[in-house]
């Protein structure tokens, strides 16, 4: 009777699973149906009841079924296990002493999945082998199943493009150069010339770097878990298992979850998918802790002192190759490093540490690296306007400091991943032992470093910071120990159905299916992989995208017209920009939130220009090296951004740290900087020639071209001298003032200035800008590029020249009788990094916030 009750116990989990299954597959429906039925709003009574829309009720539903789903499933695993031993326990002749309890099938699965630390750690065993091609070929079906979450959304096709940068433009190594697809101001700052996997799937041809570069993320994020795993002594097959899983989570956006339930979409994928370079960064960053962690561990001089010259590398690469990310990189890696400190079990490796950390500090002051840094940022616009640009609110920066703050609301299962992580973590600090027990340490003061270092910058200095972004950076390491929890669950049920069918070979009443499973374990588990990939590949459904452009992106007639005026490579002459003025007659109410403006925009770029033509007519043009004005993102100067936003922003439009828009048009200013095109919806531009317009959907796309812009050719000879940039903006902005005879200088204006004449402005790899010119005395050339005192200036021959500031954000060249100079940008640690800190104070001269 009691075989029957749970046989009808069995029954209904099974039919549990059907219907949970069920709900799991029409949830995508619901979802779409949500967005559009009127009942299932926020008035609906059960939902107001819990504080939550319709919409977020259904996610939570999802998430709900998933977790149940995966709960049932385990039951099932465990009743048919305990109902076969209970059919085994009806034989007289056995002995229910003699089974194993699941106390011992927990100690046992320990000890299968982590080895004696005394032992010798053994060597790959085929079966590892195996288990590795699986994963391996589980992320080949789920990347291609969701491969164009890579390649559409705007952000992920910018980065590509500057990723590639510094290799298609020969860049120098150790500097940051010149950004030629926008004002010449500095590059995005990615140095992908040291980048071990960017710069390796540079490699590949256009068409493939993407997946080239997917690819190497996942078998780095593999490699450096499993190096993890042999650490903490994991033993080879859970250690494979881990990694592939860990591997799985961080690189791929979509699909995973639907294969590991408990595995949110996108959490842990969001910056790498957006911008290619995240993940490396995390990669690199812990390898040079586990380079740290294992200094000084060695018995001989040589393997420390290799251990301590590959930690100063990595630390030197990962700094100069992503500057960009490095103060979020820095607190990981800081935090991880006091931890081994503080957990130190031998004098040896105390010095080591203290001595090699001690001397990569001073070294790093020395090469200038802080200043490097510091004004690497202090410059941006989002920090040096953070006073005058739009606050968000104290609950909000505190609630970015931590993943489960910022997206548990979206997202539940990112409170059970961190809760699980840590709390198994929390265990193994208290109970662990060796390299396990300072690793689960490590990862904790790491966790409660991060959300600590955020809430005090926020608190101390209302600074913006996410530093979720930093846990981004630690997910490989946090997410082992979630995984682990995971694989010592499924190395019980192995354990014990191991003991089961043990029990079932000495017994021939046994069922013919348990003697089956127990002569064909190996078949069995073979089929139970194979059931896994099919599922992937059959059941798990194929991410559509948002019907946006793709990478590499089309060239349609308009982008053609584009790329035949405006191209550069190597040896071109300059020819102007491209101004992307977008929904320009559209009101927007000011607001504090800049995303009603972001949406508008970008639903004509991506889900008009993208979606019918390939091509956003924006991010999509850099590929094809065709430059613009339109910069937008965290690196803008705070110059050329109060430049551009005085004369090509609208005042009422918002804009936050990272992001703002330009929906204004100033037709002299416009041929004073270069702009040669202007992509728009809008019915005509002032002064702009239609050369091109084609319908996408119910939105225009149309190309006006501007004549008698300037490439260089402008010459003024009448110059006013400012000393603040409110003054320069009123004499730019003056009826009077016409770029081809005035302009605006900071200093002393030379007397007896003639109109020179530009004979070439071509762009080198470099990029270089060489520029020759030809005057009768001494001649000032307006440059269309922007100034900086990180700009480089290299004569030939007898050439006397300078640069200087013209028009507030320009270049000036300064010259007399011929000029034939080469102009290049550098900013490093070892290339002037006071120059940007000069630019700095320029901004400060001129009173440039209060001008804003």
């Amino acid at each position: 009777m009691q075989i029957i009750r749970r046989t009808k116990a069995s029954t209904i989990l099974i039919a549990l699973v059907v219907i949970l299954s069920l709900i799991i597959a029409v949830m995508p429906i619901l979802k779409t149906y949500v967005l559009s039925a009127g009942w299932l709003n926020d008035g609906f009574p059960i939902f107001k009841w819990l504080g939550v829309d319709g919409y977020q009720a259904v996610v939570w539903l999802s998430w709900l079924a998933k977790v149940l789903l995966s709960i049932a499933v385990v039951l099932i695993i465990y009743r048919s296990l305990y109902v076969e031993l209970a059919r085994t326990d009806q034989n007289p002749k056995a002995a229910p002493s003699k089974y194993p309890s699941w106390t011992v099938a927990k100690l046992d699965a320990i000890d299968m999945v982590f080895a004696d630390e005394r032992q010798r750690a053994p060597r790959m065993p085929w079966p590892g082998v195996a288990v590795a091609a699986f994963f391996a070929l589980l992320f080949a079906i789920l990347y291609f199943k969701g491969a164009i979450a890579f390649k559409d959304y705007f952000d992920s096709r910018w980065h590509m493009r500057f990723l590639d940068y510094d290799l298609d433009w020969e860049t120098p190594w150790f500097s940051l150069s010149g950004n030629i697809l926008n004002q010449f101001g500095m590059q995005p700052p990615f140095n992908t010339d040291l980048s071990p996997l960017n710069g390796l799937a540079h490699l590949a041809p256009l068409r493939y770097r993407i997946v080239a570069s997917v690819t190497l993320f996942y078998s780095a994020a593999f490699f450096l878990v499993w190096v993890f795993g042999r650490t903490i002594a994991l033993r080879p097959i859970p250690r494979v298992i881990v990694a592939g899983v860990v591997g799985l989570i961080v690189t791929i956006p979509v699909g995973v979850d639907s294969v590991i339930p408990f595995a949110p979409p996108l959490l842990f994928t969001a910056n790498s998918m957006l911008t290619h370079y995240w993940l490396e960064a995390g990669i690199l960053c812990l390898s040079a802790v586990m380079l740290f962690f294992w200094l000084g561990q060695s018995h001989r001089r040589l393997a420390n002192l290799a251990l301590a010259i590959g930690f100063c590398v990595v630390c030197y690469d990962l700094v100069l190759l992503y500057p960009a990310a490095t103060f979020l990189i820095v607190p990981v890696m800081l935090l991880y490093c006091a931890s081994f400190l503080f957990t130190i079990e031998s004098v040896s490796e105390f010095w080591w540490k203290v001595i090699v950390g001690g001397a990569l500090s001073l070294s790093m002051l020395a090469t200038h690296i802080p200043a490097f840094i510091f004004y690497l940022y202090a410059f941006c616009f989002g920090p040096y306007f953070r006073g005058t640009l739009p606050d968000i609110g104290l609950v909000a920066l505190l609630k970015n400091q931590s993943m489960i703050t910022a997206f548990a609301y979206n997202e539940p299962r990112v409170a059970v991943v961190f809760a699980v992580a840590l709390g198994v973590a929390f265990l193994l600090a208290v109970r662990g032992k060796g390299p396990l027990k300072r690793f689960a340490i490590a990862v904790l003061i790491c966790e409660f470093g991060l959300v600590s270092l955020g809430s005090a910058a926020v608190l101390i200095f209302h600074f913006q910071i996410s530093m979720y972004y930093a846990e981004v950076i630690n997910a490989p390491f946090l997410l082992s120990f979630f995984v682990l929890y995971f694989v010592v669950l499924g190395a019980t049920l192995v354990v014990r159905s191991e003991q089961i069918i043990d029990t079932a070979l000495k017994d021939p009443a046994s069922p013919r299916l348990t003697r089956w499973a127990a002569s064909n374990r190996l078949g069995l588990y073979l089929s139970i992989a194979t059931l896994i990939l099919v599922y992937a590949a059959v059941a798990v459904p194929t991410y559509r995208g948002n019907n946006h452009a793709s990478y590499p992106p089309a060239v349609p007639p308009s982008v053609k017209i584009l790329d035949d005026e405006l191209a550069l490579k190597p040896g071109v002459a300059f020819r102007g920009r491209v101004f992307v003025l977008a929904r320009p007659d559209l009101d927007i109410a000011p607001s504090s939130d800049i995303s009603p403006l972001a949406l508008a925009v970008f639903d004509l770029l991506e889900n008009h220009y993208g979606a019918k033509f390939g091509n956003d007519h924006w991010a999509d043009l850099f590929p094809l090296n065709i430059p613009m004005i339109n910069e937008s993102y965290h690196y803008t100067s705070a110059l050329n951004f109060f430049f551009l936003r005085t004369f090509f922003g609208k005042k009422t439009d918002v804009v936050d740290k990272a992001f703002f828009m330009l929906r204004a048009y100033d037709e002299r200013v416009a041929r004073m900087i270069g702009i040669r095109y202007v992509v728009t919806d809008a019915a005509n531009v002032p002064g702009g020639a239609l050369v091109y317009q084609r319908m996408a959907g119910d939105m225009p796309l149309r190309l006006f071209r501007i004549d008698g812009t300037n490439l260089g050719q402008f010459s003024p000879t009448r110059l006013t001298r400012i000393a603040a940039a409110a003054d320069a903006i009123a004499a730019i902005k003056s009826p009077s003032f016409d770029p081809e005879q005035d302009a605006v200088v900071e200093e002393a204006p030379p007397a007896n200035l003639v109109p020179g004449t530009l004979q070439s402005l071509t762009v080198e790899a470099g990029p270089v800008l060489h520029v020759q010119a030809q005057s009768q005395s001494t001649s000032l050339l307006v440059l269309p590029f922007e100034y900086s005192h990180c700009l480089r200036l290299m004569t030939k021959g007898d050439t006397s020249a300078r640069l200087i500031p013209v028009n507030l954000q320009q270049t000036g060249l300064l010259f007399d009788g011929h000029a034939d100079v080469e102009i290049t940008y550098s900013f490093g640690p070892l290339q002037h990094p006071e120059c940007r800190g000069d630019d700095l104070k320029r901004a400060d001269t001129l009173r440039l916030r209060e001008a804003l």
